[in-house]
């Protein structure tokens, strides 16, 4: 099943993104749903797909999850339903790293923290913008205090899938400017 931006179900998990689990008043999985089929489901498909490609000794799996997801860092309550979804990806991550480590293989993630995309555009209209008050204030309680480009991403992505990184596996790497720090 696949969603674009203007589906119903791609609408789901927008509107009520700080709807949290544990107040007692859940009656759809719907959201729940959504999420795992985005982010685990996918990957699992991806994963099974791209290893028939592979050889042995040449290949590269680098997956992408998000702050507050993961085992180091305190969950985020008003991220719970994608938080979940993304958490699943990351036991993948350390399954699949086991798994194909005898073909040489490696299975790694990149955890990016804030990165300015135009997506943040979006995310932060409501309370004005990526240059308001508001979100300088986030980026300045970072310890690097500032956004990451995507380039530097994609520099870490690049060197995870080369010869240099063929005996690191299994890796949640943040990328966030030590933000997984707080």
């Amino acid at each position: 099943m696949t969603n674009t931006p203007e589906s119903e179900p791609a609408k789901l998990p927008i509107d009520s993104q700080s709807q949290l689990l544990g107040n007692g008043n859940l009656t759809s999985l719907a959201r729940y749903k959504y999420y795992q089929n985005v982010y685990p489901k996918c990957f699992i498909r991806c994963v099974e797909k791209a290893v028939n490609y592979m050889e042995d000794g040449n290949g590269y799996i680098v997956a992408t999850s998000s702050p507050g997801c993961n085992m180091t860092q305190t969950p985020k309550l008003a991220y719970i339903l994608p938080g979940t979804g993304k958490a699943v990806v990351e036991f993948l991550t350390r399954y699949y790293a086991k798994l194909l480590a005898s073909r040489q293989i490696t299975v790694n993630l990149v955890i990016p923290g804030f990165t300015k995309t135009e997506a943040w555009n979006y995310l932060t209209a409501k309370s004005g913008g990526v240059d308001s008050e508001m979100m300088q204030q986030r980026i300045k309680n970072t310890p690097m205090q500032r956004w990451r480009s995507s380039t530097e991403i994609g520099q870490v992505v690049a060197f995870l899938c080369s010869p240099k990184a063929a005996f690191i596996t299994g890796l949640a790497l943040p990328i966030d400017g030590g933000l997984y720090l707080q």
